[in-house]
């Protein structure tokens, strides 16, 4: 990283500025394809250090432990799992030891914990690890956190979830929007706003009649904006081109 710095530019109708070398210490490259592999190595020994403690929760099968899990790790996101408050304290603490040794910091902004049982979320009043580097704030018993982009608390939120069906319709009206020929206009709808839907499938609970009123929004929009008869069949929609339909995806 002693290598690494950049130039910024500012330039309007009458002027131009640039600053000098800013030299960069701490990050990584947006947009770079090497900068995630980086971050994953220096990530993954946390993996194996969580794994060996055995601090984590037991899952069991008529009550003999199948599988203990102390964690889920995604890039930079990390949920981590106990069966008190002792030993997740210390899974906490073995969390801060290592993001010391490799100079990374918790946002612990966006940090929470929270004790439950089969009836209902409790605060954790146990004492902070390490409170001098900062605090972990108490999860309120309703309050909502967000992990990979799924909204849950002691289960996921499916009923909230569910919102995601108008950020894709949203997502359909400005794409319809653009002024793109018809083939692109499909193009479009399948690689950026489907997956707004599909990347919570088997994880959200969604039917097929929620699924059809979603598809019915989009041959709305679709006729709305010229292009699709307002007498076409209802399978036009998710039709191949090829057939003479127009090759959105058929979410169910």
């Amino acid at each position: 990283m002693t290598k690494w710095s950049t130039v910024i530019h500012l330039q309007n109708a009458n002027t131009a500025i640039q600053t000098g070398s800013i030299q960069i210490r701490r990050g990584i490259f947006q947009g770079n394809t090497l900068s995630p592999l980086w971050f994953c190595l220096a990530v993954n020994p946390l993996y194996t250090l969580l794994k060996e403690t055995s601090l984590g929760f037991n899952i069991r099968n008529n009550r003999r432990a199948m599988y203990n899990v102390p964690h889920l790790l995604y890039m930079d996101d990390i949920k981590l799992y106990a069966p008190n408050k002792g030993k997740l304290l210390q899974l906490i603490q073995i969390v801060r030891d290592f993001l010391d040794d490799i100079r990374m910091k918790f946002g612990l902004d966006k940090c929470r914990k929270l004790e439950m049982d089969n009836k209902s979320p409790r605060r954790i009043e146990a004492q902070q690890a390490d409170e001098e580097e900062g605090k972990i704030e108490d999860m309120e018993p309703n309050e909502m956190f967000r992990y990979l982009g799924i909204q849950q608390n002691k289960r996921i939120e499916h009923k909230i979830m569910k919102e995601l069906r108008e950020k894709f319709v949203s997502h359909v009206k400005q794409i319809l929007k653009t002024g793109l020929n018809s083939k692109n206009i499909t193009k479009a709808i399948n690689t950026s706003a489907v997956p707004v839907l599909t990347y919570s499938y088997g994880i959200i609970d969604w039917n097929d009649i929620e699924l059809q009123d979603v598809e019915r929004k989009v041959r709305v929009l679709m006729e709305n904006n010229s292009m699709l008869h307002p007498r076409s069949a209802i399978e036009r929609l998710t039709l191949p081109r090829s057939r003479g339909g127009r090759g959105v995806q058929n979410l169910k």
